[in-house]
């Protein structure tokens, strides 16, 4: 495996974070559901003790590498907190974007070299075996042989969980937070809807649109996600917060979807859409329950109780379902107004801590 490394300052044709670290694996990448890339770009960041016990920090679908701020980059990370709690005199911190996200990682802005254009459509489709499989590449070119702690929440746990049934003897602890070992059509509903917001954009082209101008579509989609990423309770507050005009439900929803048309790019969106549609712990095995059999992991399942998107009932029943295979998982519930985000908040991040702080000492 030839292996090419940098530390970008900025990319083309892809939103990589200045000061995270690229590698491009230079042999071809077989996808599970069919289809090869020549290379494989992975885009990652690293804190603390390089040769300290590893911390693997999975990102969710939205977030790129950039965990927690550097003197590269100081802007702030989406698991500062997280981060800073952790000592890094002892620990070696790593975070990957996923693939087909658009911050570095191979996906459908990556130049194709057959063709010297982005894959765009064209790109293979994505499992969370792919996912898994390029976490281990990673790992193998940094001389990684185990990782002490994985951690991520929403797809960032699916993604923890399917490394752990995949991988189980490189991976002694995982926390998955607000997640589930298999999606349900109750998700897929969600993720079907904000599909469809962006392919019926006209400016959409069949995945050839003009990338200096935002979908609305796109926009649309990320508002239809963010009602379930919330509460019932959180929406209503923002109305009660304040009487300005500017604070109502409406110019709240379209902030949130304008930034997000604005930073992200509607294939990679439609691309990691459809791989959290595959998530199956049983996908490539018999069944899904030995897929859940093969985690051997000391696991930490965090339910949010206000969770819209992801029931807690379904980490209740992954937790049944490990059990009687592995005596260290346990299940814990949080409850708040931000729902299945939840683990992007501080109150959470310092109840969280302490659960773990066994591990992590």
């Amino acid at each position: 495996m030839k292996i090419v490394r940098g530390l970008s300052k900025k990319m083309p044709n892809a939103h990589h974070p200045i000061g995270s670290n690229l590698i491009k694996i230079q042999n071809q990448f077989q996808f599970f559901k069919g289809g090869v890339i020549p290379n494989l770009h992975i885009s990652w960041e690293e804190w603390g003790n390089h040769n300290g016990p590893v911390v693997w920090l999975y990102p969710p679908n939205s977030q790129s590498a950039h965990a927690k701020s550097s003197l590269e980059n100081q802007k702030l990370g989406w698991f500062e907190d997280f981060v800073d709690k952790i000592d890094t005199k002892k620990y070696r911190i790593i975070s990957m974007a996923p693939i087909g996200s658009p911050y570095g990682t191979s996906s459908p802005i990556t130049i194709n070299p057959d063709t010297m254009q982005p894959y765009k459509t064209s790109f293979p489709e994505i499992t969370f075996i792919d996912q898994a499989n390029a976490q281990k590449m990673l790992m193998d070119s940094l001389d990684i042989d185990k990782i002490h702690l994985m951690i991520g929440g929403s797809s960032g746990g699916m993604g923890t969980l399917q490394f752990a049934s995949q991988f189980p003897d490189l991976v002694s602890n995982i926390v998955a937070l607000c997640c589930t070992g298999k999606t349900t059509n109750y998700t897929k509903g969600y993720r079907i809807a904000q599909r469809q917001a962006v392919l019926s954009d006209c400016l959409y082209k069949d995945g050839n649109y003009d990338t200096d101008i935002p979908l609305n579509g796109l926009k649309v989609a990320r508002i239809i996600g963010h009602l379930s990423f919330r509460t019932r309770d959180f929406f209503n507050h923002i109305e009660k917060r304040t009487e300005d005009e500017s604070q109502n439900i409406e110019n709240y929803l379209n902030h949130i979807g304008d930034k997000f048309a604005r930073d992200w790019d509607p294939n990679c969106f439609l691309a990691l859409s459809r791989c959290l549609d595959t998530m199956d712990l049983g996908l490539g095995r018999n069944s899904y329950i030995d897929g859940v059999k093969a985690i051997k992991a000391k696991t930490l399942l965090i339910a949010s109780k206000d969770d819209i998107l992801t029931n807690p009932q379904e980490l209740e029943m992954l937790y049944q379902d490990m059990k009687p295979h592995n005596p260290n998982v346990s299940l814990k519930y949080y409850s708040s107004i931000y729902g299945h985000d939840v683990f992007f908040t501080k109150p959470f991040i310092d109840w969280l801590y302490p659960q773990i702080q066994s591990i992590v000492n």
